[in-house]
């Protein structure tokens, strides 16, 4: 496990299982000591594929909703509770590393958690989402408004809506378990409820300096090159190391 207190990894992939199994190959050489879990969400017709890469894993499990890609897409968290419901609880650990199967990293993950502490998580670009409600195309004011009439009703929750750019997270298992038993709701987008609901649990956001991706809109004003970069998320995300 990862010297900051219990954190395990949960490898999130659902196409390109050559690929996948490649990265995952890396990743356990810069972290051979780290548990890895596996949550599939892709066509169940390449469920045969899986069998060599989950070697890797100590677990792998299968998302069985039916579902289009689009819909996984746009709520790739329910997913995600859904791994800790069916299987993920029953492990032990604190905080659980999402790590995408499109995010490759040439350092360990402690390198890029840095010093966060055990009230703290981490999701890549966290911003006020006033700061870019004008230009974010996740931001709908209806939707918003019944999100914060949810975090009202069941969290007592009036402060700052959060949004984040979900490259990959590090987070509490105390998100998960207050879910465990509880509707997960699925209208709002993961991208500013995930990080909202955390703040609204108490949890404060770490803004780890390894990641810091660049939000489409914002002036950048620093620039890495490709090869000097120790994170790359496909090429969606560039990111300041």
């Amino acid at each position: 496990m990862s010297k900051k207190n219990n954190i395990v990894i949960l490898f999130w992939f659902y196409k390109e299982i050559p690929l996948c199994q490649e990265r995952l190959e890396h990743f356990k050489k810069l972290n051979p000591d780290m548990p890895i879990y596996g949550l599939y969400g892709g066509e169940k017709s390449k469920l045969g594929e899986l069998d060599e890469i989950a070697t890797y894993m100590e677990h792998l499990y299968v998302f069985e909703k039916e579902a289009s890609a689009k819909w996984k897409w746009l709520n790739g968290d329910q997913m995600l509770v859904d791994w800790y419901r069916q299987i993920g609880g029953t492990f032990s650990w604190d905080r659980v590393f999402i790590l995408q199967w499109d995010l490759i990293m040439y350092q360990p993950l402690d390198y890029f958690i840095g010093d966060v502490k055990a009230n703290q998580f981490i999701i890549p670009g966290v911003r006020n989402i006033k700061n870019v409600q004008a230009w974010w195309p996740n931001f709908e004011e209806n939707r918003i408004n019944e999100f914060r009439s949810y975090l009202k009703d069941n969290f007592n929750y009036e402060g700052i809506i959060s949004c984040s750019l979900f490259i990959c997270a590090l987070l509490p298992r105390e998100f998960f378990e207050y879910y465990k038993n509880r509707e997960y709701p699925e209208a709002y987008f993961l991208e500013y409820k995930i990080p909202t609901v955390l703040n609204a649990l108490g949890f404060e956001s770490y803004d780890a300096p390894c990641f810091k991706p660049y939000w489409a809109k914002e002036l950048v004003k620093d620039y890495v090159s490709v090869e000097n970069r120790t994170l790359i998320a496909r090429k969606r995300y560039p990111c300041v190391i």
